[in-house]
């Protein structure tokens, strides 16, 4: 939601989140969610019009020209070891045929990320939910870069990491899911994984030079991670809920 310099402190702000709740019912829906960053006077508008706290959010923005390469790889080398009995795959733009009834199985897995107190349906994915998400990436002019773990003697496919890469501005990245399937955790995958990208983006987008991703702030884990690469904090995000109709 954007207003226009010249017309804020009129109201609008509220009466077009209002609009959006009578569309929500109209919908079918009860449930309405609203994500600000953590500033006053956003926060104040959620509590205003009735919305309650339910998450916290963390952004981080990893500079590529400030990596510790020789951290990142020795992380990549032990997390390699650990995962000896997997190999990784690199898919640029469109998932391979073969490959998708493995992705859509695995890229559910992204449910089991925290999501605090957020009353939240798990996502369902298809083929063609993975098909329109990739024809979206290229409409905006983003090249999807996907590194994905697969364990070797079953050919299961055990985790992935996607970042989109803006083609127009290619110093830009942007994280997307990170995943590991239930079964194969314990293994460092996601460590594997998280490195694996970042070496391969520095031979593929010598152009990029920041990645921007978010991460439940309850998500230590992958904090864990990102920190390790050099990820640094720019901001928190707000994820509010409240009951409609």
């Amino acid at each position: 939601m954007d207003i226009h310099p010249d017309h804020r402190g009129h109201g609008y702000d509220d009466e077009l989140l209002a609009y959006g709740e009578q569309v929500a019912v109209r919908d079918g829906r009860n449930l309405v969610g609203l994500g600000v960053w953590e500033i006053p006077y956003l926060t104040e508008f959620a509590q205003r019009n009735g919305y309650e706290q339910k998450s916290v959010d963390i952004c981080r923005l990893q500079e590529l020209g400030e990596v510790e390469w020789d951290t990142a790889e020795k992380l990549h080398e032990e997390s390699a070891q650990a995962a000896g009995d997997y190999e990784l795959l690199h898919i640029t733009d469109v998932v391979p045929d073969d490959l998708m009834d493995g992705m859509v199985a695995l890229t559910a897995f992204i449910n089991d990320a925290p999501k605090d107190d957020l009353e939240m349906e798990d996502d369902v994915y298809s083929p063609e939910r993975i098909r329109a998400y990739e024809n979206a990436q290229r409409a905006q002019a983003r090249t999807i870069r996907r590194v994905v773990a697969r364990h070797r003697s079953t050919g299961d496919l055990a985790g992935h990491t996607t970042i989109a890469v803006e083609q127009e501005r290619p110093q830009f990245g942007h994280q997307h899911d990170t995943a590991v399937a239930g079964d194969h955790r314990g293994h460092r995958l996601g460590a594997l994984l998280k490195t694996g990208m970042l070496l391969w983006l520095r031979t593929e987008e010598p152009a990029l030079r920041q990645v921007i991703t978010w991460n439940a702030e309850s998500n230590s884990h992958m904090i864990g991670i990102n920190e390790q690469l050099g990820y640094r904090i720019v901001g928190r995000g707000l994820g509010f809920q409240k009951k409609v109709g």
